[in-house]
């Protein structure tokens, strides 16, 4: 695979909004970035707005089903980087894990259709961070790396929690250090130590704590749905 650039931002971490929470159907995540407050409203509108000119309404895949959250954002040149989870309010914890759907958008102000949008993450993510022109995202059993000029994937790790240790069922956000980027199990296992993955974002040489019964290797081969 060829390497993509990773020289024109600093290492970022999504946002979370500064109001909203998960499972409200009529809940608005609102967020600010400079002056402007944004809003995306989650019952089916699922559209990304600024309040102070209501004309400039940006869409965002709704896909027939609610924006519930968790939501993350983070601003891209003149463009704002959303990942958003959709699924049915009234879905048990359980069904939200293997029925929801999980985006990751490139919303352009002034447009009802996003520049990209990207799917196939499973649900219960973390926020992503970012790197150059890069976005790496971590979610249950998984790690993906997306090219945010183009809305492309580079890269991804799948079936992860495919392990008798029963790791990354839950996940920390991805984390930069050197030329790797790391994803961490939210959980110890019993010697209070994290599970990890790490792919050399040169090479794509993976190194893990986890006994996994075959040799790790990223794919270009990600999921993706509609």
């Amino acid at each position: 695979m060829k390497a993509a650039s990773t020289d024109f931002l600093d290492d970022q971490k999504l946002y979370a909004p500064d109001s909203g929470s998960d499972s409200d159907p009529k809940v608005q995540y609102h967020f600010n970035i400079g002056r402007n407050l944004y809003v995306i409203e989650s019952a089916g509108m699922a559209v990304l707005n600024r309040v102070d000119m209501p004309q400039e309404v940006v869409g965002v895949p709704a896909n027939g089903t609610y924006i519930d959250g968790p939501v993350y954002y983070l601003p891209y040149r003149d463009d704002i980087i959303v990942l958003y989870q959709m699924d049915m309010p009234d879905e048990t914890a359980q069904q939200k894990m293997t029925d929801a759907y999980v985006y990751l958008a490139r919303a352009s102000i002034g447009s009802r259709s996003p520049k990209w949008s990207i799917s196939g993450i499973p649900p219960g993510g973390a926020p992503g961070v970012t790197s150059g022109q890069l976005i790496f995202v971590g979610s249950r059993g998984f790690l993906g790396a997306i090219n945010l000029d183009t809305g492309k994937y580079w890269w991804c790790l799948r079936d992860l929690d495919k392990n008798s240790q029963s790791p990354f069922k839950s996940v920390k956000t991805p984390v930069m250090r050197n030329d790797e980027v790391v994803l961490e199990d939210a959980k110890t296992d019993a010697y209070g130590e994290h599970y990890y993955v790490a792919v050399n974002l040169k090479t794509q040489a993976i190194n893990t704590n986890v006994p996994y019964s075959k040799p790790l290797s990223v794919t270009d081969d990600c999921p993706y749905f509609r």
